[in-house]
């Protein structure tokens, strides 16, 4: 049985990990121009992007897998 609370609790977590990993990641660039977007949706897809980060006139899509340890 999956608890819909245990999901919130658990992407909550994710998020947190995921800007922890970003602000890391990231820190050479802080003071360029510079977006992220979390959760960004495509409209004609359906579908979500975990981060997309625009950053030097470049768009970087990103799909995170916080807790795994393999890359499949």
């Amino acid at each position: 049985m999956n608890d819909e609370g245990d999901s919130v609790a658990e992407q909550k977590y994710a998020w947190r990990d995921e800007i922890e990993i970003l602000k890391t990641t990231l820190k050479p660039w802080q003071l360029d121009n510079s977006e992220i977007i979390f959760e960004y949706f495509i409209p004609r897809l359906w579908k979500r992007i975990d981060v997309v980060l625009l950053l030097k006139g470049i768009v970087f899509a990103i799909e995170f897998k916080v807790g795994q340890f393999e890359y499949l």
